[in-house]
């Protein structure tokens, strides 16, 4: 593509080419792109080395979109990406499973002066959610003791936590459910998770992305351990961050007591911008 004059391109549902001539895109601000890899065995160099040439020519773009295939190429492939200098809005459709991490991670770091960004979450009903996961497994007794040993080591508050808790549910008379519920989520206040790990190691890395970020907005927010963790994160370390709007997906009663005690806990971190609001919607 030789595009001295484009302004806009859309590119969905085709798959990574062999060559990918992609020149003078130097008018390009605003591109969505949704390719994917052939699945015909393994992929070949020239297929990779195109899909870098194709990222290089959207190096000028304000305004970029990604679908949820493009994302998966570059959570599974060496994927080269020069840094959006230009960039100031990046929308990302992902499941924010943990194979996706890192490469938000490295978006992240390719758009140094981002002042938008928007995460649709693709909810397929198959992805991990260590928390509800959680929930559901301690509600057989057994998995009481069990859950009880693995916390046996832990830090003095932590054992105080889930002693406290364990001996309520242990009580024929307690709530099992409301109360295993509660305890996930105070536990979210005082463990980490390897996510939480994760993003923390890349700070230095996402100086400038966490000095630039102004809004933050989370569509189909189903208060899984790896959504919370990165909206923790953001909160945490976004230094001019002034908004975060938490758009909630699919959900049931059950699940209210839980999401409104983990909602109150991201509202009770200790945010690094004294501006920024969080809405939930």
């Amino acid at each position: 593509m030789n595009v001295p004059k484009l302004e806009k391109l859309i590119w969905k549902f085709n798959a990574v080419t062999d060559v990918t001539v992609f020149e003078n895109s130097n008018l390009l601000h605003e591109a969505s792109i949704g390719f994917f890899m052939l699945k015909e065995g393994k992929v070949n160099m020239g297929r990779l080395q195109s899909a870098n040439d194709f990222f290089s020519g959207l190096s000028h773009v304000r305004s970029l979109a990604l679908e949820s295939q493009t994302i998966e190429i570059l959570s599974k492939y060496n994927i080269i990406i020069q840094p959006f200098y230009n960039l100031k809005s990046l929308e990302l459709h992902t499941g924010l499973k943990k194979r996706n991490v890192q490469a938000l991670a490295f978006l992240f770091r390719c758009s140094p002066t981002l002042h938008t960004l928007i995460l649709e979450i693709i909810n397929d009903y198959k992805i991990e959610r260590k928390v509800s996961d959680l929930v559901s497994r301690v509600r057989l007794k057994e998995d009481l003791t069990g859950l009880h040993d693995y916390f046996k080591s832990g830090p003095s508050d932590l054992n105080q936590t889930v002693r406290s808790v364990l001996h309520a549910i242990l009580n024929p008379n307690a709530s099992v459910v409301s109360d295993i519920r509660i305890c996930v989520s105070d536990l979210w206040s005082i463990t980490s998770t390897e996510e939480e790990q994760y993003w923390e190691s890349q700070i230095p890395s996402l100086k400038s992305f966490l000095q630039h970020l102004k809004v933050v907005k989370i569509q189909g927010f189903l208060d899984c351990a790896n959504e919370v963790t990165l909206a923790k994160f953001l909160l945490k370390h976004g230094k001019a961050l002034e908004e975060m709007i938490v758009c909630s997906g699919y959900s049931n009663r059950r699940d209210s007591l839980r999401r409104q005690n983990i909602r109150s806990q991201m509202m009770g971190f200790s945010w690094a911008s004294s501006n920024a609001k969080v809405e939930f919607q």
